[in-house]
């Protein structure tokens, strides 16, 4: 479950971590818990909260080797749910509206 929520944000970066530097990475997930499990006779559908680890780089390569640029990392708390069907587990489908991350730390 962690590799695949972590593929889902690597594979589109959301822009509340996209819009705090010039290129934001994701390098983790920690904390991960499964919350509010139900199943019906298809589905198996959850809620997941954790927090997502990142590089956040301002500035070029070359300007960060230049000292022009800076570099930092953070974790920020999410949410999100999402289902899959009981038949094929491996099939995890995320709600995108769902996603939730709270990146205010970063403003403070």
């Amino acid at each position: 479950m962690d590799e695949y929520i972590q593929n889902c944000f690597i594979e589109n970066i959301p822009s509340e971590l996209d819009c705090l530097s010039t290129h934001t990475r994701i390098t983790g997930l920690s904390n991960i818990e499964l919350d509010d499990i139900n199943f019906d006779e298809k589905y198996i559908s959850f809620e997941c909260t954790g927090s997502i680890d990142c590089s956040l780089q301002n500035g070029s390569d070359g300007d960060c080797q230049r000292g022009d640029g800076f570099e930092s990392s953070a974790s920020f708390p999410f949410s999100l749910t999402g289902n899959a069907e009981i038949s094929k587990l491996r099939n995890i489908n995320i709600d995108g509206e769902s996603i939730d991350i709270d990146t205010s730390s970063s403003y403070e």
